[in-house]
């Protein structure tokens, strides 16, 4: 729906639709989504339009507050560079759900690209103050599960530039996590994830997540991962053959252990920075 709304059509000022014409938009593109899905029972379609109303309003709420919003594109395929650990320069292709143009610093933004990614799940920090919500952003572009808004700003070829995650959850405490140009805490945590990630995807070694670094627990996304039962993830000897491994590996000299170890580590805690210290208000737990 916030696809059709923004257009084909690239660099234009796109309004926001009367409730009339949007409820007739949803419900349309419900019937489409359904239709794709082979599920054509009597009624679904209002009931999924219903649904998906309440997020699509959020979008609404945030990004068009004056009813129009300048838009440069949607759903564009973007192609950048980035630089794996052997110093080679390599393409990184990814999609962006809407691009914007924004000239006004009085809503929270600076001047310049808007980059956004659109999410329906849980934010993923849900802490009180800003200071430890970056923390907990930063913490997950280290892992390298939330890379996507810093390497947006790649796509800003040198231009100012803002990327983030707009949570659309009805109930959200924060809509907002965002990343922009010249934050080097950022960059510098993205590049370590992507010439990880690089290393390991060269080497070939694509090996099972199956328990955290810990030791203790398998990670969130077992729990619904399509293909979890052709997986060794509850075979605790798999998990603890795995574990012991990459606690005794230590400093290896063959590649390919090298890059498991290299993305083994990424979620493991790094010393933290001057901006994170408990004592200039970052990183400590919330009453």
């Amino acid at each position: 729906v916030l696809e059709r709304i923004a257009g084909a059509e690239p660099e234009r000022l796109v309004p926001w639709p009367a409730s009339s014409g949007l409820d007739a938009l949803i419900l349309e593109v419900a019937v489409q989504t359904l239709a794709a899905e082979g599920i054509l029972l009597p009624g679904l379609a209002r009931a999924l339009a219903a649904r998906a109303r309440p997020y699509v309003d959020a979008a609404g709420e945030t990004d068009w507050p004056e009813g129009v919003l300048a838009v440069l594109r949607a759903e564009s395929r973007e192609n950048v560079e980035v630089v794996d650990a052997a110093g080679k320069r390599r393409p990184l292709r990814f999609r962006v759900d809407r691009i914007d143009r924004v000239d006004r610093v009085d809503r929270g933004d600076s001047a310049g690209l808007r980059f956004t990614d659109y999410k329906t799940g849980r934010p993923l920090s849900d802490k009180k103050t800003e200071a430890t919500r970056r923390a907990n952003f930063l913490a997950r572009v280290r892992s390298g599960t939330y890379l996507q808004a810093v390497a947006y700003l790649l796509a800003a070829a040198g231009e100012p530039a803002r990327g983030r995650y707009l949570y659309l959850k009805p109930d959200a405490p924060e809509r907002e996590f965002a990343v922009e140009s010249g934050d080097e805490e950022f960059a510098a945590a993205f590049d370590r994830a992507v010439r990880a990630v690089l290393s390991a995807w060269d080497s070939g070694s694509f090996f099972p997540r199956v328990v955290d670094t810990t030791g203790r627990k398998e990670p969130a996304r077992c729990a619904y991962c399509a293909v979890s039962e052709a997986c060794l993830r509850l075979d605790s000897g798999s998990r603890n053959r795995l574990f012991e491994w990459t606690q005794a590996a230590g400093e290896t000299t063959v590649s390919a252990e090298q890059s498991l170890l290299a993305v083994w580590r990424l979620p493991m805690k790094e010393p933290m920075s001057e901006s994170e210290s408990p004592e200039n208000g970052g990183g400590g737990e919330e009453s």
